[in-house]
């Protein structure tokens, strides 16, 4: 449709103004038109706005030479702006029309890809349906009792999720009918108000249940959905400081550590430090009742400036941190050296959460670190 106008020339009369300029304008346009070439086309907008308009709008085409009917354009692709009515959605244009107001019966939609005008051109009129409010009121439990928190109004054919159901400092868990099944999400209101139970915990976390997700969300504050496997791949949290783990009991299974050669700062003040850990050095962590299993540690140190080797299962060094009801089982290994490597740089904890700690709380672990080929 685009390539046939191309090159169609557009007139856009907007009569915007009182009664006697709209009349000027009017004679203004009559002693236009006397070039028959020009077809008049009249957009009613009945009740719409366009261009801070509300009055019709009359474009003219000029189609030269091209034959005797043609296709018109939609009047939101004559200047790219919105056809808008308040509390109305638009429902397209037509040709017919039959009474006014709340009243009208509107017949014969235009179709811009199909229909045609002549030289005696066409008024199309805009019809419009009303938007219809549905209310979502939202509540919380506070023990036994309903918490009202706040109503959010949606249109017909919107739905609710759990966006609408966001409440600041706090995470959406699920979302619950009155009868407290399961939010249907592809549920269409066609009843009203509707009650809405919702879950909350306190604190801004990111749900996750896959590994995608895991790996996307190290940064993050974490509330795991369901058991993870990482296929094989090589995994970590890095440094995790000053945020929050929530294992739920849910395992997070089949992932490699020791990959990443980056040498740091050990936490005895010694640099070119290899360390190896699901948590890196840490501060200000909360991680609880989360299991990993069948993780394999590889341990090799490839750069010769690599003068210190730390593997730890959970974290190198934790300060101010809690950790509680984690389980890690996996086995390690040893990888390629450097030659000229002192084995005595090599510091393999076996059994505890990690190699130093400051004013940190451990309770409920199980640490499980099996030694290969030492």
């Amino acid at each position: 449709m685009a390539k046939n106008l191309k090159k169609e020339k557009f007139i856009l009369v907007l009569c915007l103004l009182a009664a006697l300029i709209m009349a000027l304008a009017a004679a203004g346009c009559a002693e236009n038109t006397e070039n028959d070439s020009r077809i008049k086309v009249v957009y009613e907008l009945e009740g719409g706005k366009y261009l801070n308009s509300e009055l019709p709008i009359v474009v003219y085409y000029n189609f030269g030479d091209k034959g005797e009917t043609h296709r018109i354009r939609e009047l939101t692709e004559v200047t790219a702006e919105s056809l808008t009515r308040a509390g109305y959605t638009f429902d397209g244009w037509y040709r017919q029309k039959s009474g006014d107001g709340d009243e009208a019966v509107y017949s014969e939609m235009w179709n811009f890809e199909t229909d045609l005008i002549g030289k005696e051109g066409v008024t199309l009129y805009a019809k419009w349906q009303p938007n219809i409010e549905y209310k979502y009121s939202m509540y919380y439990r506070d023990g036994d009792e309903l918490v009202f928190y706040k109503s959010e109004i949606l249109y017909k054919g919107e739905q609710f999720d759990n966006d609408k159901a966001k409440r600041t400092g706090y995470t959406v868990l699920a979302c619950y009918d009155e009868n407290s099944d399961p939010w249907d999400y592809s549920f269409e209101n066609d009843v009203g108000d509707v009650k809405v139970i919702v879950d909350y915990i306190e604190g801004e976390y990111k749900l996750v249940g896959s590994y995608a997700e895991l790996k996307s969300s190290v940064t993050k504050n974490i509330y795991l959905t369901a058991d993870i496997d990482c296929d094989g791949e090589d995994f970590n949290f890095g440094d995790y400081s000053g945020k929050t783990l929530k294992g739920n009991g849910y395992t997070i299974s089949n992932f490699a550590l020791g990959g990443d050669q980056t040498l740091k700062t050990d936490p005895f003040g010694n640099q070119n430090a290899l360390l190896i850990s699901l948590f890196g050095s840490m501060k200000n962590t909360v991680i609880e009742d989360v299991n990993f299993k069948d993780v394999k540690i590889t341990v090799s140190a490839r750069l010769q400036k690599t003068r210190k080797v730390y593997v730890s299962p959970i974290a190198i060094m934790a300060e101010n941190c809690k950790i509680s009801g984690v389980t890690f089982k996996g086995t390690v290994e040893l990888g390629k050296f450097y030659d000229g490597f002192d084995m005595s740089d090599l510091t393999v904890v076996t059994d505890s959460e990690c190699v130093d700690s400051k004013n940190s709380e451990f309770f409920g672990n199980e640490i499980e670190l099996e030694k290969i080929n030492f």
